[in-house]
Formats: C-alpha cells, structure tokens, sequence
C-alpha cells in the first residue's frame, strides 16, 4: 500500500490525538473531559489526569494517564486497570489508569504516535469508558465488573472502528510542524490495509479457536485435535514438526482457556454495534449523538449488572449479526 508508520507519525502529535478522542467522545456520549493535573498525587512526572464531567457538569469519573515508555520500570503494551470502582455504599465513583509504551517527546519534537498507537489508545480507552460510565450502583457488578469474558472487549474494539471514521481522522490527526490533518490519500491507504489478507487472518482466528474449545472439551491427543481442526480451518495443513498447540499460552496460563473464541466473538458485537452509527451515516453527527446516547445508556451504562445479550439487544434492538464483520473486511 505504499506507506510506513513512520510516514504517518508526524500527523499523530499526542496532544491532538488525544483532543479529538475527546471531542469524539464529547459528541457521542454527553461528557466532558477535563485536564486536571496536580489535583491527585501521581506515581511519575509524565502522569496526567483528568476529571469526567457529565451533562449537567457533575464530576462522574477520573482517569490517570501514563503514555510514554519507562524500559527500566514499565512493561511493554498497553492496558487499562480501574483503581475505584462505583459504589453507593462506599461512595466512591470510578477511578482509572491508563498505561501505553509510546516515544516521549524529543528536544521540541512532540511525542509523536503510529497509528497502531493511536488505535491501542482509543482501544484502552473504550474500556475506560465502560469502567467509568457505568451507573450500576453496587462495585461488584459496576463497570467491567462481573461482564462476561466474550463480551468485555466489546467498548473496546468498538473504539478503534472510529479511527477509520474520515471526520474522526480530522479531528485527531494534525501534523505537528504544519497543522494539516491527514491527507485523503494516504487515510484510504489505511483504510484498504485494514482488507488486506483478511480472509487469512480470520481463518487463523477460528483456527485457534475451535482448537482450544476442543482441547477442553475431547479426550484425543493434542495431536490428533490439531490435525482434525487445521483440515476443517486452515488452508495450508500444519507441518508434521508443528508443535504450536505446547506453546500456546493464550490458553493454557494466560487466561483464555476455552475462551479464545472471544477475541472473534467481542469483535462480532464491537463491528455490528458501530454499525448502528454507519446506518444511520457517519456524517449525520446529530444522529450519531442520538445513537451514542443510547450506546452509553445500554453498553457503557449497565456494567455486569445485566446480561450481555441483554445489554445487546436494547442497544441494537436485536441479536448480534456476523454481517457487518463479514462487510468491513471484504468478506
């Protein structure tokens, strides 16, 4: 597609990405987010942190956020963690971090992000939302608290579908030494990448993940399992010295044990919810301020308090559909 991420870096100052998460943010779910450094003790100078205000101008939420890599006391990634959760008897309201690993600024050169940061930004910060926006009153079901494992990426991967948005893009990228957003041109290179080999990396997904269900579930050796899903999922047959399935710690320690399917499903709810924005067209804001009402009132609002399917169904009006994915890759 004829560009690099390094090519694209200098139109993603951290600043402005930032700004225009937070107009996107402003416009879809009725906040305000505030910059409100020095007002809460931080663990490192680069720390910031910022206050969530609601309609009515009422402090909902807060959030810290530590962006720039530390190799010496920082791991790699990214992440988000909830420091308080909502609770009406406690009477706290949600507090959260948020962790990422980009370049610190240089000299005058501004901290400048690659794309897949800002995507890995808007991803964490999807779950931040659900963290914060919550009106469950009670911690243990409050937030991401109690969500199922399928349905917790759902805010998450439902963010990064907005850098894809052209009025988004506009919003969040400015070049740091001109001020032009990104050109036209080179945000359609993006937006084709995203097609490439899709097909491929869908079946790799469901590859891994019809062969941790059945690891959990059949009594055959490994062997014998892996051999029986790559023929139903893979295009290229594993080699007779593939041994994957014994360093495949997504489900044997990291978590996911006959959960990987998650990944795919999560992104099923994430793609067919930002459907209900593309329906109603990504240029009509007033209606998309209509829509993110409801997806703050529904997704964000109703923590583990509530089914996800549940949660689903008011905000969609219907059960989760594979034909937007299947739409947004080329499928």
């Amino acid at each position: 597609f004829s560009f690099s991420e390094e090519e694209l870096r200098p139109y993603f100052p951290l600043e402005r990405v930032l700004n225009g998460m937070f107009q996107l943010c402003s416009h879809l779910f009725g906040i305000t987010i505030q910059p409100a450094d020095g007002t809460a003790e931080v663990w490192h100078e680069d720390v910031r942190f910022f206050n969530i205000l609601d309609e009515q101008g009422e402090h909902i939420a807060s959030f810290f956020l530590d962006p720039y890599s530390r190799p010496h006391e920082k791991r790699g990634g990214a992440w988000l963690n909830p420091t308080l959760g909502k609770s009406q008897v406690m009477n706290t309201k949600p507090v959260a971090y948020i962790v990422c690993n980009q370049g610190p600024p240089v000299g005058d050169k501004p901290s400048l992000m690659t794309f897949r940061e800002v995507e890995t930004v808007f991803h964490e910060f999807g779950h931040g939302l659900q963290h914060m926006l919550t009106t469950v009153p009670y911690h243990d079901a409050a937030g991401l608290n109690n969500i199922e494992w399928d349905a917790v990426e759902l805010p998450s991967q439902f963010m990064e579908n907005w850098v894809y948005d052209w009025d988004t893009m506009q919003l969040i990228s400015g070049h740091y030494q001109t001020g032009d957003t990104l050109p036209r041109d080179l945000f359609q290179k993006l937006v084709d990448a995203r097609k490439y080999m899709a097909g491929s990396q869908m079946l790799r997904q469901l590859y891994f993940s019809a062969m941790d269900m059945e690891f959990h579930t059949s009594s055959d050796p490994w062997k014998t399992i892996m051999d029986s899903v790559a023929a139903e999922y893979t295009v290229l047959q594993p080699l007779p010295e593939d041994m994957f399935p014994c360093s495949f710690m997504h489900v044997w320690g990291g978590g996911y044990a006959a959960g990987y399917y998650s990944y795919k499903w999560a992104e099923v709810l994430a793609v067919d919810a930002f459907g209900a924005f593309e329906e109603a067209g990504l240029e009509n804001r007033d209606k998309l301020a209509e829509i993110g009402k409801r997806f703050r009132d529904t997704i964000l609002s109703l923590g583990g308090g509530t089914h996800p399917k549940e949660v689903f169904r008011q905000f969609r009006g219907r059960d989760p559909q594979p034909d937007a994915l299947l739409r947004l890759y080329g499928l």
